[in-house]
Order: C-alpha cells, then sequence, then structure tokens
C-alpha cells in the first residue's frame, strides 16, 4: 500500500492505469493530489479489516480539500467478507467526499463485474481492452484523456449496459482468438465511428467469484444525453453478440487433461521442442491457492524432465533458505496457503537456487534430478521468464518441460512462445478453485439459470440507460 506522493514516485515506471493516467493529467498542466494505492495477488475475499482499512485511509485524503475531477483504478470483481459490494460502497463514499457536481473516471480489468451501486455513483468507466493484459498503462492513459474531456466541456456522460448471464473464464475469452478478437474489435469500431460514443467496454466477469452476478456485461459512455440513443443501440448491439458467441468461447482454446497431456510431453521432449504445461486450475492470479502438487506426482510417475511451480508454501521456502544452496533435503511442499495437507506431497533434493520475488518472497529452486521444484514463500504470479531465470531455469530451452501455476501466459511469457520455433503452450484441466470446469464449482451465491451451467439460460435483451450524473 502506498499514500500521498510515494504513489508518484514508487509507481512510476510500472506500466500500471496510475502511471498512463499519472502521465496524462502531468502534461495537461493538472495539480495532482494522490491518494492510495493498494494491491495484492487474488486470492479469496478480502477480509473486512483490510477494507476498512483501505477505504478510511483514502477518504483521509479527500477531506477538506477541493477537487476538478478523480481517477480510481478499480479492479471490478473485489469482494470483501461482510460486505455484500464493497467496490459500489466505496464509490459511495468517494462520492459522498468529492459532491456530485465533481465527474469521477474508473479504470477497470477486463474481468470486472461492476454493480448497479458502482454504475451509478461514477461518470464513466474505461476497461483494459486487452487478454492477457497487454494494455493496462494506455487504459490509464484514456481514462484520464476522458477525465479532462468531461471538466474542459462541461458535459457529463451518460451510461448504457446490458449484462448477459454468461459465464465466461478469462482463458475462453483471449482478445487474440476467436471469437473474442472479432467483438473486441467491433467495440473499438463502433467507438471510433458513431457520434457520441465515448470508451466501450466488454466486461467478461469473474466467474471464480462466488456473488449473484459474476457474469460478462457490456458498458457503452455517452458523451452526453443526446447520444442515449445510440449508446443503447450499441450496448444491444455488442451484448447480443455476446450471447450469440457464447458456445464459441469454450471452443476457442483447447483444454487437455493431465492424462493427454503427458503424452504429448514426452513426444515433445523427444523432439526438443519447448512446450509450456499450464495448470490453471490452481492459478493463483485468479485467486487460488497455488499450493496442489498433483502436477508434481504425475511428472514423477511419467519420470519426465520438468520445471514445476511455483508452488506457495512459506515453510517449505525458509527451510531451504535456512540450508542454503547446495544443501540435501527431504521436504514437504505444497497444501499451506489451502490448510489441505492431502493435496501436499514430498521431494527429496538439492537447494540449487534462491533468489527474491517482490510478490513471492523468498524463493528456491529444489533439483530433485528429474524435476526441477520452485517453491515461493508467497502466492505469485507467474508473469515473467525473469522469474525463472532468477532461478537458474533456462526459460526457452527445450530439455525440460515448464509447468506454470497459471491460466493463459503473460504477455512476456505469450511474447516467447511465439519466438521460440516450434514451441506451445497448453492449458491443463487440473483440478483446484479455479477450474475451468465452471461446473465443478460449489457456487452458493450465484443467480441461475445462467450459461453454460445452465442450457436453459436466456438473456432478455434489456438496457439499462444510466443518465449523466448531476
Amino acid at each position: 500500500m502506498r499514500e500521498g506522493q510515494d504513489i508518484v514516485s514508487d509507481r512510476r515506471g510500472h506500466g500500471s492505469e496510475m502511471d498512463g493516467a499519472i502521465e496524462v493529467l502531468a502534461a495537461y498542466g493538472a495539480q495532482l493530489h494522490p491518494t492510495l494505492w493498494a494491491g495484492a495477488t487474488p486470492g479469496g475475499e478480502v477480509t473486512a479489516q483490510a477494507y476498512l482499512t483501505i477505504r478510511d485511509r483514502l477518504l483521509s485524503h479527500l477531506e477538506g480539500i477541493e477537487v476538478d475531477g478523480v481517477i480510481l483504478a478499480l479492479h471490478g470483481s473485489s469482494t470483501v467478507s461482510a460486505v455484500t459490494d464493497a467496490q459500489g460502497e466505496l464509490a459511495e463514499y468517494v462520492r459522498a467526499a468529492v459532491g456530485r457536481d465533481v465527474p469521477i473516471v474508473a479504470t477497470l480489468d477486463l474481468h470486472a463485474t461492476p454493480s448497479d451501486q458502482l454504475l451509478n455513483q461514477l461518470d464513466a468507466f474505461v476497461a483494459y481492452r486487452t487478454a492477457p493484459h497487454r494494455d493496462v498503462y494506455e487504459t490509464g492513459r484514456r481514462a484520464a484523456e476522458l477525465l479532462i474531456r468531461i471538466i474542459d466541456s462541461r458535459r457529463r456522460p451518460g451510461l448504457a449496459y446490458a449484462r448477459l448471464p454468461l459465464l465466461l473464464p478469462g482463458e475462453m475469452g483471449q482478445t487474440g482468438s476467436e471469437p473474442m478478437a472479432a467483438l473486441a474489435h467491433a467495440a473499438a469500431t463502433l467507438e471510433k465511428t458513431v457520434p457520441g460514443m465515448g470508451p466501450i467496454s466488454l466486461a467478461q466477469g469473474f466467474p471464480w467469484a462466488d456473488t449473484e452476478s459474476p457474469g460478462a456485461s457490456v458498458l457503452v459512455t455517452a458523451l452526453d444525453e443526446s447520444a442515449r440513443e445510440s449508446a443503447c443501440a450499441v450496448a444491444r448491439m455488442l451484448a447480443d453478440a455476446y450471447w450469440r458467441l457464447r458456445d464459441g468461447f469454450y471452443r476457442s482454446v483447447q483444454v487437455l487433461p493431465v492424462a493427454a497431456a503427458l503424452p504429448m510431453a514426452q513426444d515433445r521432449l523427444r523432439s526438443r521442442r519447448l512446450l509450456y504445461l499450464l495448470d490453471s486450475g490452481d492459478n493463483p492470479t485468479a485467486g487460488a491457492p497455488a499450493d496442489d502438487t498433483s502436477m508434481l506426482r504425475a511428472l514423477t510417475e511419467w519420470n519426465l524432465p520438468a520445471v514445476v511451480g511455483a508452488i506457495a508454501d512459506a515453510p517449505a521456502a525458509q527451510t531451504a533458505w535456512q540450508a542454503g544452496t547446495g544443501a540435501r533435503l527431504e521436504l514437504q511442499v505444497g497444501g499451506q496457503p489451502s490448510r489441505r495437507p492431502e493435496v501436499a506431497t514430498t521431494i527429496a533434493g538439492r537447494v540449487a537456487a534462491l533468489s527474491t520475488h517482490p510478490e513471492g518472497g523468498r524463493m528456491v529452486r529444489i533439483s530433485t534430478g528429474t524435476l526441477e521444484v520452485l517453491v515461493s514463500e508467497r502466492r505469485m504470479g507467474m508473469r515473467t521468464p525473469d522469474i525463472l531465470a532468477d532461478l537458474g531455469v533456462d526459460p526457452r530451452s527445450p530439455d525440460r518441460v515448464i509447468v506454470l501455476k497459471s491460466g493463459y501466459l503473460f504477455p512476456e511469457f505469450a511474447d516467447l512462445v511465439q519466438e521460440v520455433q516450434g514451441a506451445e503452450s497448453v492449458l491443463l484441466a487440473t483440478p483446484g478453485a479455479c477450474s475451468l470446469d465452471l461446473r465443478q464449482l460449489p457456487y452458493r451465491r450465484l443467480r441461475r439459470p445462467v450459461f453454460p451451467l445452465d442450457q436453459s439460460a436466456v438473456w432478455d435483451r434489456s438496457v439499462i440507460w444510466r443518465p449523466p450524473l448531476s
């Protein structure tokens, strides 16, 4: 968590939404009043205490000041224990602090699930356009440019939005693959060509959040009231397409069961072709604990040379660090964040390398001979090849299958696979909190019927118009 001017000094150069927004606003000559930035690796509900601390610290920065506009960088799918709609509530508090006359623009993750409460408090929303997310910085720039336009024009935007009974894992909504590529292209074209349109966002939702409505939605900004009819028509057109393509999303990527992927891995090793296998069910950046070792056991049974990680296990990482590089030890790994000993396994090997990572903390590579097991002190996203390189693993080497606790590859890994001739990545249908087979998840709050859980689900083609705020 960072506050005040520390946000400007610490977050610049990170490629974040705030980075992009700060650059545009500074060039415009705005006097910036940084408030608070807080972030964490996704994982279950935020505690009420943490949320209240963040909320109250944010509001303290808004006390006794007058501002011309506000940018909020939100994810859009955060859930908080004992708070039904934390982001909607937060928006209400910020709105009350700055007043009804001050425009507020929010950035959202592409996998947002914005509530009515949130949509009714803020003026406009600008979501990422890409998955994997390559336009985070650009999203901040777009939000700042829109805020400046609202302030200079003295015209508040309206919002047309549609919700769909459609659960869509991010892996099925990658914007470089069809049908999402065509839908994203259509949204971008309509935004540019229809008079009076502001940002159009195709929020894919977040199916691993057990809320009433974690599905997809379409948000269309009308630059003022005069564009109401056009905005509603665009929202309905895009939502129609979203719904019509629903089966296609689930056919857009290949997801292999582990039993089918292991013979494939064996073949790639023989032909020396780089292969990444993605343990999607235990993906920490979607909220999973990253402590299931079923892939370790499967690879051991097949005697396949592989790199596996990063498994989140603080005691194991700390034990290896205390032993030091070169030490031989027997170690139980897995089952820590989830407190499920049944998903742990015991490995014996040598401490081959140590490193530290801002997100993962202390990290270790344990070499068993056949396997290179990466263990992190904290749950972390496998975001860049540097994580492997820092532990002495060549991310381009075909000598071992590389198994990452990840959903789709993050951009730098995706670029690497594109660059290496014959390389490929394969999503695995692994069990876990973020299983791609949504039928395996024990939903309790989800409003039904919803696709793909219920083939009877129907979208009623309704579009909601939220007029300009005043």
